[in-house]
């Protein structure tokens, strides 16, 4: 899509649209043929109809693929909306108006109420970074590299230094969430960075750098991260796309807390410092954990986060996430109207009800993935099970977005259309 420079290049897809141009092709040519009396006077009748019949369907075909390009450009196009009543919201949250915007330039002036270093950056990056087929096969391929090379090294950590993956994790933490925090600061996507899971990720942080022996921080962040981040996973179909940053960032997010609570747990004498110095009571201390360790506690954390969450989204933020465009996840989760969420939350007249609904659905399913903490605390088997089932859901996940099926006998692979476009380019089209 990046290759067409419309308003959906700033999405990060190599889903192009070669289809449309080859079919336009072959409808041209088809009608040069046709035209042609001297092609008249060799074919056939029949051939003449099979023709004819051909450039009709080529035709259609150009006019379907200009249809399904129009609804997608509609579809992540957001446009003002002014401050109605509740019911006027309520009929056009959930399905007429998409919630999430492309970039900062789709926004109807979304940009207008931007900080000035906001619009430089879009400008700089405008200005100075091409955006061609050769640029974007380069960026994949050494972000795939660097992927590759990421995994091999959380690999060897993992089995042979504990505390240093550990470390390695926290390190990926100012890296990664960094880097997110800025590219979706210039997309207006930067409200998605105040969900749950970048709290519970930086209270794992505060754990292992400022109080790593700390037992209640200890429990709560394993809960958090064996109970709820772990479940994320399969929830939001995190997928392992090595050439994609944001596609890892969402993954680490969420895999990479689940390998740390696997390590607090089971490998507690390597990771927790002076374990060695601790007495036998102090040791079983990490060993014991009960329903208000793996569940009352990291509730609260999430109560608190829930009532901060509600009043910066909800309350204070409210008419400027309608008026600017702003991206939220009560958007994005609301979008399908025929959803479940969608239906329950709008079930209620108010918006104030509404979003209590949301938060209510998102702290149970929390507190669910808490209560199955008291199986992954106590059994090794069963943890380490669900370690691999949810790496073999992120692996699967990546697998269909790189190969989907074409035609019975062979598939193809998304990572083509670069090069398909780039052979168009130089006549060597495919």
């Amino acid at each position: 899509c990046r290759m067409r420079g419309s308003s959906f290049s700033d999405i990060q897809c190599n889903r192009h649209w070669p289809y449309e141009s080859y079919a336009v092709g072959d409808t041209q040519r088809l009608e040069t043929k046709m035209e042609s009396p001297r092609s008249q006077m060799k074919l056939s009748a029949p051939m003449l109809q099979r023709l004819e019949s051909i450039r009709q369907g080529s035709q259609a075909l150009a006019q379907g693929v200009e249809a399904v390009r129009e609804q997608v450009d509609l579809l992540f196009t957001v446009e003002p909306t002014d401050k109605g009543s509740v019911q006027d919201e309520k009929d056009a949250a959930p399905g007429s108006q998409p919630p999430t915007p492309p970039s900062a330039k789709s926004d109807a002036g979304g940009m207008d109420h931007q900080p000035q270093w906001v619009i430089k950056a879009n400008e700089f990056i405008d200005a100075n970074i091409p955006r061609t087929p050769a640029m974007a096969l380069l960026r994949d391929r050494a972000t795939f590299c660097l992927g590759l090379a990421n995994v091999m090294l959380s690999a060897l950590l993992l089995l042979s230094h504990p505390r240093a993956f550990i470390n390695y994790f926290i390190f990926k933490s100012f890296v990664l969430l960094g880097s997110r925090w800025f590219v979706y600061r210039l997309k207006l996507w930067h409200y998605y960075m105040l969900e749950f899971c970048y709290v519970a990720i930086g209270l794992g942080v505060v754990h292992t750098l400022l109080a790593p022996r700390s037992v209640l921080l200890f429990k709560t962040t394993f809960a958090l991260y064996a109970g709820v981040l772990t479940a994320a996973v399969v929830a939001t179909r995190n997928a392992f796309v090595l050439h994609s940053v944001d596609k890892i960032t969402s993954l680490y997010q969420h895999l990479t807390p689940a390998l740390v609570a696997w390590l607090l747990r089971w490998r507690t004498a390597d990771v927790v410092p002076g374990w060695g110095r601790l007495s036998e009571e102090g040791r079983a201390a990490y060993t014991r954990a009960g329903f208000v360790d793996l569940c009352v506690a990291p509730m609260v954390v999430w109560g608190l986060w829930a009532a901060t969450y509600y009043y910066l989204i909800f309350v204070r933020a409210d008419a400027k996430v309608r008026e600017r465009g702003y991206a939220t996840m009560f958007k994005l989760q609301t979008r399908n109207p025929r959803a479940p969420i969608s239906k329950f939350v709008f079930s209620f007249r108010t918006k104030e009800q509404q979003y209590a609904a949301y938060l209510a659905v998102h702290g149970g399913t929390c507190f669910a993935g808490c209560l199955l903490n008291l199986l992954w605390f106590h059994s090794i088997v069963l943890h380490t099970a669900l370690i691999l089932a949810v790496m073999a859901s992120s692996m699967w996940a990546g697998a269909t977005w790189y190969f989907r099926e074409k035609k019975p006998g062979g598939s193809v692979s998304v990572g083509d259309a670069p090069r398909v476009a780039e052979q168009a380019d130089h006549g060597k089209g495919q």
